[in-house]
């Protein structure tokens, strides 16, 4: 059988479309990139938001009724979030649809296709984790792999529908961590994240997050760590201070605190208000000198005026993140604002504030850019283009944040670096997000 997955939504989804992709190949069939070619497609879902929730329906139409009019015989699985929260309106939309499988155990997955040619299942308590791993897993090119080390939010926070449809956090064994960690080591992964719907919630029996780094972290092996989406009313001085002397873990750290108005995150359900944001954020620049901070901030929450808005700009500015990524609120039905009456302002004003936050983001950016000219860093290279090699630096995640443009003269294009490799390289020159480097060879 050959097998199409799309993989919407975040990095959790990348992480369990790589291990879906692996129980595929165990069991002798193969993957193809092109889904015209495909004897079974899934497209793993997103229903995070109204608009995450629109692609992913989108892209089922077109698989399950434009594709199946020029391929009458392929079958179609719609996986996942999306899937688990809205799965009777769905199943009544897109009756083409032949697998509808919720967030159950991955390893699930393939007996169902195997079995039957029709099917469904729909976990009454979904179980967003996989708990076995794969002896091998699709060669890829991309340097990085995402690693999930648990699932699912304890958390309340008044706009957030994920425990509605994902359940209680679940941590998942640091054995089967460790040896999916090995196996992307083995085969040339450079980069390996660490991501959870918020990883300070991981706890395995005696293992918490900081001990279960540090063990990864032993592996022997060229690579970074990142940990990606800690909750900031969940870390403390010391998580970090027994986080800073790991080898391969990289200071970088994403802190979504959403907001900098202490009235938004007091109705946001947020328990760490504005002077404890900032203690919190001078403390792990003293424990991590060269740190990259990345945060998420949500425009136009219920109860955001003027002030308030004015106060989030003057928390921005005075903080100086080095990574954001914006978005405005999405009333969403289920999570704990939804009960309660509440008034938005207009559109108009919302993406005028984005506007305005977006353009003082790009200024500490360009800023902090124009710091790194001249000193020397390492790169990964991510990709090549004609005289020029697409690399990060630990300050950038992959494709949420910026890129390292390395240009080539002829002699180095003879030299060129494979994807995945680690260079040396000196800053040269900048932009508003992006850096340039002269790469370093002999």
């Amino acid at each position: 059988m050959n097998v199409f997955i799309e993989t919407l939504g975040c990095p959790k989804n990348e992480a369990d479309s790589r291990v879906l992709s692996g129980f595929f190949l165990e069991n002798q069939h193969t993957l193809t990139d092109d889904p015209e070619q495909a004897d079974l497609i899934i497209v793993n879902t997103c229903g995070f938001i109204l608009d995450a929730a629109d692609e992913s329906i989108q892209r089922l139409i077109a698989y399950s009724t434009h594709l199946k009019q020029i391929k009458p015989s392929v079958k179609v699985m719609a996986l996942g979030c999306l899937v688990q929260r809205y799965s009777e309106e769905l199943m009544k939309e897109i009756p083409e649809i032949d697998y509808w499988v919720g967030l159950d155990a991955l390893e699930s997955i393939v007996p169902i296709v195997e079995k039957a040619p029709k099917g469904e299942n729909i976990p009454q308590k979904p179980n967003p984790l996989f708990y076995k791993v794969p002896e091998h897993f699709q060669e890829d090119q991309q340097s990085y792999s995402y690693i999930k080390i648990g699932d699912g939010c304890n958390r309340a926070c008044a706009f957030c529908s994920i425990p509605t449809f994902k359940g209680e956090h679940i941590s998942r064994n640091p054995l089967d961590i460790k040896k999916e960690f090995s196996q992307l080591v083995e085969t040339g992964k450079r980069e390996l994240i660490l991501v959870d719907q918020d990883i300070t919630q991981y706890n395995y029996e005696k293992t918490g997050i900081s001990q279960l780094t540090e063990e990864l972290s032993r592996i022997e092996g060229d690579y970074w760590i990142r940990l990606m989406y800690m909750h900031p009313d969940h870390i403390s001085s010391e998580l970090f201070e027994s986080l800073k002397s790991l080898e391969h873990l990289i200071s970088y750290f994403d802190i979504p605190v959403q907001h900098g108005s202490d009235n938004v995150l007091k109705k946001m359900g947020r328990k760490r208000m504005v002077p404890e944001l900032k203690e919190q954020i001078q403390m792990i620049r003293e424990l991590f000198p060269h740190v990259s901070l990345r945060t998420t901030i949500m425009l136009g929450f219920p109860g955001e005026g003027h002030r308030e808005f004015e106060e989030l700009m003057a928390f921005m500015e005075e903080v100086r993140f080095d990574k954001v990524g914006f978005f405005t609120f999405s009333p969403e039905e289920g999570t704990p604002i939804s009960v309660i009456p509440f008034t938005l302002e207009n559109d108009d004003i919302i993406h005028e504030r984005l506007s305005q936050i977006q353009d003082l983001q790009k200024e500490i950016s360009a800023e902090k850019n124009e710091e790194f000219v001249g000193t020397k860093m390492q790169l990964i290279v991510d990709s090549f283009e004609e005289d020029m090699l697409v690399c990060r630096s630990y300050r950038d995640a992959p494709e949420i944040d910026s890129e390292v443009f390395v240009h080539l003269n002829d002699e180095k294009k003879k030299k060129k670096p494979e994807v995945g490799e680690f260079i040396d390289a000196r800053i040269t020159g900048y932009d508003d997000f992006d850096l340039e480097a002269e790469w370093l060879c002999d």
